[in-house]
C-alpha cells in the first residue's frame, strides 16, 4: 500500500468509497422517503440561519451554534443532492437490466455476473461514491463525523450553562430550539433511525478536536474585531486565564466523549439490524 493509499486509508477514504452505498440508503425508508426527509429538513435549517441573520445581525455568524448548525444544513442538502443522484443512478440501472432480467437472475443464482453486468451494478451508485475526487470523499465523510459530534456538545453546554433567557420570547423559544434542541434531533434521527452512514473513521475524532480548537481562536478575532466574546466563559479578563483554559480543556474532552457516544450509537444501530436483517450479516 503506497503512503498516499495508506493515508487516504487513514482519513477514511476507502476505494471504492462507499460501496454500499450506506451514506445514501437507510435501513427502514425507501431511498426516495430518505431523500424527502432530509430535503425537509435541508429547507428549515436553511430557513433558520436566514432567520437568525435577519434577526440578530451578522455577529450570529460568530458562535459556535450558528456554524455547527451551517454544517447541519449542509450535511442534510448535500446528502440529499447524493440520495438524488442514487435514485436517479438506480433507476437507470434498473431500466438497463430490465431486458435480461431473466438471464442476470439464472447467472446470479449460479454466481456468474459478467464484466458487462458488474458494470452497470457499478453504475447505481451517488455522485458521490462515483464522481467525487477523494478529497471531496474526505470532506463529505468529515462533515459526517462532525454533525455526528457538535450537536450533542452545543445543546449540552448550551443547556448547562448558557441557557438563561432562553424563552424570552416568543422568537428566542423558537431559536434556541431549532438550535439548540432540533438540531441534535435532526442528526440524532438521521444516524440512529433513518440513514445508514458508517462508522466514523477514528482519525475524524482528532479534527473534531482540531476544528473546535480553530474555532476557539476565531472567537479571539471576533473580540479583537468587534470587542465581544462569543461566549462569556472565554473571557480571560473576567474569569482569568486558569479558568478559561480550564473550560477549553473541558470542551476539548467533551469533544472526545461526544464523539465516542456518536460512534457507540453507530455501532449499536448496526448490531440491532444484523439482528433483525434475515441473512444476520453486518451492515
Amino acid at each position: 500500500m503506497g503512503f498516499v493509499q495508506g493515508l487516504y486509508t487513514w482519513l477514511g477514504v476507502n476505494t471504492p468509497f462507499d460501496p454500499q452505498a450506506r451514506y445514501v440508503t437507510s435501513y427502514i425508508l425507501s431511498p426516495t422517503l430518505l431523500l424527502a426527509w432530509r430535503s425537509l429538513i435541508s429547507v428549515y435549517t436553511l430557513v433558520t440561519i436566514i432567520l437568525a441573520y435577519v434577526f440578530g445581525g451578522p455577529e450570529e455568524f460568530s458562535f459556535l451554534t450558528i456554524l455547527s448548525y451551517w454544517g447541519i444544513w449542509g450535511y442534510f442538502t448535500i446528502s440529499s443532492i447524493h440520495t438524488a443522484s442514487y435514485i436517479l443512478s438506480y433507476k437507470r440501472w434498473e431500466r438497463a437490466t430490465q431486458n435480461d432480467q431473466t438471464s442476470s437472475a439464472k447467472q446470479a443464482e449460479a454466481g456468474q455476473i459478467s464484466a458487462d453486468q458488474s458494470n452497470q451494478i457499478a453504475k447505481a451508485q451517488s455522485w458521490l461514491s462515483k464522481s467525487f475526487p477523494r478529497p471531496l470523499q474526505f470532506f463529505h465523510a468529515l462533515l459526517v463525523s462532525t454533525i455526528s459530534t457538535y450537536p450533542l456538545l452545543v445543546t449540552i453546554v448550551f443547556w448547562t450553562i448558557l441557557s438563561g433567557g432562553a424563552f424570552y420570547d416568543t422568537r428566542s423559544t423558537w431559536e434556541n430550539l431549532s438550535v439548540h434542541a432540533f438540531n441534535l434531533m435532526f442528526t440524532m434521527s438521521d444516524i440512529i433511525i433513518f440513514s445508514r452512514n458508517p462508522m466514523l473513521p477514528w482519525s475524524h475524532c482528532f479534527f473534531t478536536v482540531l476544528l473546535l480548537a480553530m474555532y476557539v481562536g476565531v472567537a479571539y478575532i471576533t473580540y479583537a474585531a468587534q470587542g465581544f466574546y462569543p461566549y462569556d466563559f472565554l473571557n480571560q479578563g473576567e474569569h482569568g486565564t486558569g479558568t478559561v483554559s480550564g473550560y477549553i480543556v473541558a470542551i476539548g474532552v467533551g469533544t472526545v466523549i461526544s464523539f465516542m457516544i456518536a460512534q457507540f450509537i453507530i455501532f449499536l444501530r448496526e448490531y440491532v439490524w444484523s439482528k433483525i436483517q434475515k441473512s444476520g450479516g453486518w451492515g
